[in-house]
């Protein structure tokens, strides 16, 4: 009786559309389709051996006959189908149990049905038209190429490559299919679309923040994570990670050498992740704690060092280096009284040549840094004086920082005169920053977990410099000429613990609140994010090969100037001619 009532439909589905009908004809009368595929004799898979077939995503078969697992499946492929062979089309109709689609120019044959199956779930093609006499063309077929199809195809990129600009994921779609003239907002939303099948919502995974922290304190004993929410509505403010084995590997296997930085994050809602990287004895990144913040401020600071201090206590000879971010100093004056703060040399110097410019001064102030000695530091300084009283000044006005290492105190074994290490950090949490709250803090963690497990299969060899000088004296003990902070026991304390992992989140214990933890105040400003930091002019960089395009002008061909704005004399036409060919 079912399979009379669905040749019925079908039948009624033919005859209701005349055209459909007349373009089907000459491809399957009523009578020869249900008896090659009806539900009794058909020649693919039953409903008891298996509902669908398996398709090629990219090309799928959408012949007479083929099964799909709903009316979802069956769309994303007639859709994917348009797209490869370049046409539009429309829906006469489309109804929870048949679908009925024909090519958007009126006069292509092409047409295709399809109806639900006896499961009230699975969808069979019932007849279909392959012939095209429209033209193929991209502009038209682009009209296919939907954001949720384009979700579909860039949602394992982002995945597995983390953030992708709009512009790269225009060009690889575009090479792979040809497609042509799709707006920027599609690929957009599209974007948008593919990261919630990733993530989910952003606003929701706020809400998990508190499991998040039980379970990384389930797992990871001893360590000191917290969070804070404000005490109004409840909305996230700041979230803190020092792993056992991160404090205890700094305090047994490290320098007392600790550098402070902040960079921004790129996600919804923004903030700034807060870092105190340390060095091994092996001169390798050695990250100790971590934060999410609203931002670089005295009070975010001292939230943040106090949480440190908690974690490693009063380490002899403690050294913090800094750019001298807005409130970190008297955060850390603050915290750690007794701590000598270095100021990073690279942006001490940015600063002192905005007001005192040129090759000479920048030898001697860097000169006067690099000087072990204080009596070579003193000359240094002696003849910028000569040149300059005011940039002595400004030099001797940094009473408060060792920028020198003649000022640098012995404990920390570490003359380093800038703070890359930070950027470093910076550099290798790398798309973190573009994922959500608690895909951010987890990816840091995946990235600790990995290091603490790489570098515990440590060599032991010596550098071969030291060991060839070493080897040339009689009777020598190797060990009255390396420190503590440098020997293969002290680098394997330092990664003797370790991080553990952390099950997916639906699988995290539930944390009883009377409240719930909401996103914070704070959301992404209008316009487009900026994704890399804006160098300074004179900023070197080993892999920047591009060179900066100098304006010049037309009527003088000279440098620096425009062409409303000049006032040199006008060169002649031979004169420009030469200095074209030039």
């Amino acid at each position: 009786m079912q399979a009379e009532k669905d040749t019925e439909g079908d039948a009624r589905e033919r005859t209701e559309d005349g055209e459909l009908g007349e373009a089907c004809e000459n491809v399957c009368s009523e009578s020869s389709y249900h008896e090659l595929y009806s539900s009794d004799t058909a020649q693919f898979v039953t409903e008891n051996d298996g509902p669908f077939d398996h398709h090629d995503v990219e090309d799928p078969n959408i012949n007479v006959g083929i099964k799909f697992q709903n009316i979802d499946c069956f769309r994303d492929a007639l859709r994917q189908h348009a797209i490869r062979k370049e046409f539009s089309m429309k829906y006469l109709r489309s109804e929870p149990s048949r679908v009925t689609a024909k090519c958007a120019d009126p006069d292509c044959p092409w047409r295709i049905h399809a109806s639900v199956m006896h499961d009230k779930v699975t969808f069979q093609i019932k007849t279909h038209n392959p012939t095209h006499t429209c033209s193929s063309m991209n502009r038209r077929g682009t009209s296919m190429a939907s954001a949720e199809w384009i979700s579909n195809k860039i949602v394992d990129w982002l995945r597995h490559e983390g953030d992708i600009p709009i512009s790269h994921i225009k060009k690889r779609l575009q090479r792979t299919y040809g497609l042509d003239n799709v707006p920027y907002h599609r690929y957009w939303r599209g974007k948008d679309k593919g990261n919630f099948k990733i993530w989910g919502s952003y606003e929701d995974l706020y809400a998990l923040v508190p499991s998040m922290r039980a379970e990384l304190l389930k797992r990871n004993k001893d360590s000191i994570i917290h969070y804070t929410v404000d005490d109004v509505d409840h909305s996230f403010e700041r979230f803190f990670v020092c792993f056992k084995a991160c404090s205890s590997g700094f305090i047994n296997g490290c320098r007392p050498f600790i550098g402070l930085d902040g960079c921004h994050l790129k996600s919804k809602y923004l903030g700034s992740l807060l870092a105190a990287t340390a060095m091994d004895g092996n001169s390798g990144l050695f990250p100790v704690a971590y934060a999410i913040v609203e931002g670089e401020n005295s009070s975010s600071w001292q939230w943040f060092l106090e949480y440190l201090h908690e974690a490693i206590g009063n380490v002899n000879g403690l050294v913090f280096m800094s750019d001298r971010g807005k409130g970190l100093d008297d955060a850390v004056k603050i915290v750690f009284p007794q701590a000598e703060h270095r100021a990073c040399m690279r942006h001490l110097y940015k600063n002192f040549k905005r007001k005192y410019p040129g090759e000479f001064l920048e030898r001697l102030v860097w000169s006067a840094a690099r000087a072990y000695t204080p009596q070579w530091h003193a000359e240094f300084m002696r003849q910028i004086e000569v040149v300059s009283k005011e940039a002595l000044n400004y030099l001797l006005a940094e009473k408060d920082h060792c920028w020198s290492r003649a000022m640098f105190g012995e404990t920390a074994r570490c003359h380093y005169l800038t703070n890359n290490m930070s950027e470093s950090f910076n550099a290798f949490v790398g798309d973190a920053r573009f994922k959500p709250i608690i895909y951010c803090i987890d990816a840091i963690r995946q990235k600790l977990m990995k290091i603490m497990h790489n570098r515990r299969q440590v060599t032991g060899i010596p550098c071969k410099h030291a060991a060839a000088v070493l080897s040339s004296i009689r009777g020598v003990k190797w060990e009255n000429f390396v420190d503590i902070c440098y020997t293969v026991d002290r680098y394997k304390a330092a990664y003797a613990s370790e991080i553990s992992p952390l099950p997916d989140k639906s699988m995290w214990e539930a944390v009883d609140l009377t409240y719930i933890v909401l996103p914070p105040k704070c959301t992404r400003p209008p316009g487009r994010p900026k994704k890399k930091r804006i160098r300074p002019f004179d900023e070197e960089t080993s892999s920047s090969t591009t060179v900066k395009k100098v304006h010049r002008c037309r009527r003088c061909l000279q440098v620096g100037h425009h062409q409303k704005t000049c006032k040199n004399p006008i060169r002649t036409s031979e004169e420009q001619s030469t200095e074209s060919s030039r």
